[in-house]
């Protein structure tokens, strides 16, 4: 089953990324959003165990990245498109 794990989810349980009966989409907006976010002390450990999670992952093959739409322009229309 594929599941599209939001920003907020990843930050609040990074293992969630980790579960072997789910197929992990994240959308690039997800993956940019967590960039930006390492700068801030209190959630950079958070967001640095979830970018060693999806990098395992991504080696394995599996996490599969998906492009957003032009035409969504909120963060959350992005990642819901």
């Amino acid at each position: 089953m594929k599941f599209v794990i939001d920003t907020n989810v990843i930050l609040d349980s990074p293992e969630v990324l980790l579960r072997e009966d789910i197929e992990v989409v994240l959308p690039y907006t997800v993956v940019s959003e967590l960039d930006k976010l390492k700068r801030d002390p209190d959630l950079r450990a958070s967001v640095q165990k979830a970018f060693r999670i999806i990098k395992e992952l991504n080696s394995k093959g599996k996490v599969t990245f998906v492009d957003i739409p032009k035409e969504a322009t909120t963060n959350d229309e992005k990642i819901f498109s």
